[in-house]
């Protein structure tokens, strides 16, 4: 997946499940407030909103109807009671039923009774639920109308005020109810107890809609008419305001689902704050490593920021991005690679400069020798007068200063060209040799020079070799190899150049039965200077001739490689591996 892809997955999921929990959340909140309110429902009035949980909740047995004990100890607080009937009327089960409730009812009866279109002394809800087989029938005598039937029967007017019971004064305190009289023009004769929610006068409104929709108000109202003295009996009763809510202390239910918006947001805010700590530590982390890492490349150092026990912050062990970091996968990589190619710069540099020094050293140091004869030689010249120097002798003074400068001039040549060739400067100009020809010319250029001492042998291969080199620079390394054949070792050497060649591989041997070399010379031998030379010898000597060989022959991607013992003599031989040669 492309970065940007990526980031659109990456983000996207993450604000989705931000948002799913969120939701998740806020439905469990409304469950709760819904749990509440039932729970507060069914505390303040049974009948309205604990019956109808009561037939969801049902437990249908075999042989009996269970429900749970919650629910039981609510009627028996209510001082309700309850009985379970099936389709054909018949009471299944009963629980705090009174003596004078039927247990099998007739449907027109029962359905007059609950119309209360016949008298009856409790009030009756019935509830039919998700179940087929049975119908719940609640009843409840009002504890308001209890009040009002004990004050009309047991109280009594004396001298203008109205006399109650010790008992009923005790329970009408006990609930905070207020107990009122009202004559036929509707003013209020007698009143006991009156609360904040007692008025002076009610309205049909207040009386009719309060029985109806009690929810809506903070009372409960309840009246009765008395024919005979054509006077209103009115109960007040508040709710109960010692209803306990889960996991609140709340005194109304406006309170409950306040406190219950207030914990949601408490938790949702809770949870953005652990989000944006978490998605933050998610995208700080590798973006800090990154700047970090900009910033020590910046500053040079070109190296990825390490944890304190010196480990990879961004990568694994085993090379793998860790989990945190792959979003910016590209981004480390990147990075890794502009460090490593920052780092190769620098390293190559370092070499360069170092190479500069070691070539403006050893270059100082080599013209030094020659440079003092040409001068010495020069001063002689010029010192004519003082010496009467002869013909002959001024011209041999002249050969010698030719002599040394042709050395230095070959000096800095090969000091020129192995410098380019440690620093890759130099493009092999590739052409395809016939090498028995090749390397022919180079042994009889030396065997035409007479001052050789030497006896020099060729040895062809018996098939053309086609091969593919830059003619010009690996001249330079057989011309090299065999005269380091020639000046080390004495007068009537015999030295064999020969050509082999296997199915894949290609072999140049120089083989002599001179003096052969130490273990230490073998070892330094492609080593700069390390034989050296000193200008009174003939050319072939800047002592970089090896050094240069070995380099020209690696970058031909051939090898070189030299066996001798000493008083044995030497084998030096260059082996093309695995390069293009073509036999016919």
């Amino acid at each position: 997946m492309k970065l940007k892809g990526r980031f659109i997955f990456h983000y996207g999921w993450q604000s989705l499940l931000s948002m799913i929990l969120v939701l998740l959340v806020t439905f469990g909140a409304f469950m709760f407030l819904g749990f509440g309110m039932g729970e507060y429902e069914m505390k303040r009035d049974f009948a309205r909103g604990g019956l109808e949980y009561m037939g969801d909740f049902m437990e249908e047995g075999e042989v009996e109807v269970k429900f749970s004990q919650k629910y039981l100890d609510a009627i028996k607080e209510h001082g309700g009671w309850l009985q379970v009937l099936d389709n054909k009327g018949h009471v299944k089960a009963s629980f705090y039923t009174p003596s004078d409730v039927p247990t099998r009812y007739n449907p027109a009866e029962l359905a007059d009774k609950w119309e209360r279109r016949t008298e009856s002394n409790y009030q009756l809800f019935l509830y039919r639920g998700s179940s087929e087989k049975y119908t719940l029938l609640y009843g409840e005598k009002p504890k308001a109308e209890q009040w009002i039937e004990k004050a009309k029967q047991d109280g009594e007017v004396k001298e203008g005020e109205l006399i109650l019971p010790e008992q009923l004064k005790k329970e009408l305190r006990k609930n905070d109810a207020s107990l009122q009289v009202f004559s036929k023009d509707g003013g209020e004769e007698f009143s006991f107890n009156k609360t904040k929610y007692s008025k002076d006068q009610y309205t049909l409104e207040d009386l009719t809609s309060n029985a109806t929709y009690d929810a809506r108000y903070e009372t409960d109202i309840s009246s009765r008419y008395d024919k005979e003295t054509g006077r209103t009996w009115v109960v007040n009763v508040p709710h109960d305001t010692q209803i306990q809510f889960p996991y609140s202390n709340a005194q109304s239910f406006e309170e409950y689902a306040i406190h219950i918006f207030i914990f949601v947001a408490v938790i949702i805010l809770m949870m953005w704050i652990l989000f944006a700590l978490w998605y933050s530590r998610r995208l700080t982390k590798p973006t800090l490593h990154m700047v970090e890492w900009l910033h020590n490349l910046a500053y040079g150092k070109y190296e990825e920021p390490l944890t304190k026990r010196k480990e990879s912050k961004a990568f694994k062990k085993n090379g793998k991005l860790k989990r945190s970091y792959r979003l910016f996968r590209e981004v480390n990589t990147s990075l890794a690679h502009l460090t490593e190619k920052l780092r190769s710069n620098k390293e190559m540099r370092l070499r360069i400069d170092e190479m500069r020094e070691e070539w403006i050293t050893g270059l100082s140091h080599d013209l030094k020798t020659p440079l003092a004869s040409i001068n010495g030689y020069a001063q002689l010249l010029v010192a004519d007068e003082q010496y009467n120097w002869s013909k002959e002798e001024a011209q041999k003074f002249a050969r010698t200063i030719l002599q040394k400068g042709a050395y230095m001039s070959e000096l800095i040549n090969d000091l020129n060209l192995t410098y380019r060739l440690q620093n890759d400067q130099i493009s092999l100009d590739y052409e395809q040799v016939e090498l028995n020809e090749f390397v022919r010319r180079c042994v009889i250029s030396f065997i035409n020079d007479p001052s050789h001492g030497q006896h020099l042998h060729f040895e062809s291969y018996q098939e053309s070799i086609y091969v593919s080199i830059d003619q010009a620079l690996f001249q330079r390394v057989l011309e090299n190899i065999i005269a380091n054949a020639i000046k080390h070792n004495e007068k009537g050497t015999n030295v064999w150049v020969s050509i082999l060649a296997t199915k894949e591989d290609v072999f140049i041997s120089v083989k002599d039965n001179g003096s052969g070399m130490s273990e230490e010379t073998k070892i330094n031998l492609f080593q700069r200077y390390y034989r050296g030379t000193n200008t009174e010898e003939r050319s072939y000597g800047t002592g970089l001739g090896m050094a240069i060989s070995k380099q020209i022959t690696q970058l031909h991607g051939a090898e070189i490689n030299v066996e001798s013992e000493v008083g044995k003599g030497t084998t030096i031989t260059v082996s093309f591996t695995s390069v293009l040669h073509n036999a016919s």
